[in-house]
């Protein structure tokens, strides 16, 4: 029985930017084969890099989120102790991308790039490859397991 097929695209957020990093940084080889714009590659490449530093605070604010609540815990709730617990500090601000903000949308916008590229009669599988577009084979289930 043939793997299932699904879409290209990586399901967790996290690969999803570390593959849309190999497509915008590969794009640029291919303007000539596609047609592109440098805007439309410097576009792409924007959304990337304002879409990983929003990714980057989400992660940063969720573990001093973590912080904060275990300190609470210990400062209310743990044992009598001679010590205080550190008090937990803010956290490095990460400096915004030196490219002017992006519409909201990158996803989408991603997603029509993709789909004009893969429609492109220069497309070829070994392309899709390089730039990390090509569907993704569901993995084949082993006899008895699920």
């Amino acid at each position: 029985m043939a793997a299932k097929k699904v879409d290209w695209m990586k399901t967790s957020f996290n690969g999803k930017l570390d593959q849309f990093d190999q497509f915008t940084t590969k794009l640029g080889a291919y303007t000539v084969t596609f047609g592109l714009t440098a805007g439309e590659i410097a576009a792409s490449r924007n959304d990337y890099l304002w879409s990983r530093y929003a990714q980057m605070q989400v992660d940063q604010f969720d573990a001093e989120l973590t912080s904060r609540v275990s300190y609470r815990d210990a400062l209310f709730n743990g044992p009598a102790s001679a010590t205080a617990s550190s008090v937990p500090n803010l956290g490095t601000e990460f400096a915004p991308p030196f490219v002017a903000p992006v519409p909201d949308g990158v996803l989408s916008r991603w997603h029509k790039l993709v789909e004009r590229i893969k429609a492109h009669p220069n497309y070829t599988p070994a392309i899709g490859a390089d730039l990390g577009i090509v569907p993704m084979a569901a993995p084949s289930q082993v006899a008895g397991t699920f």
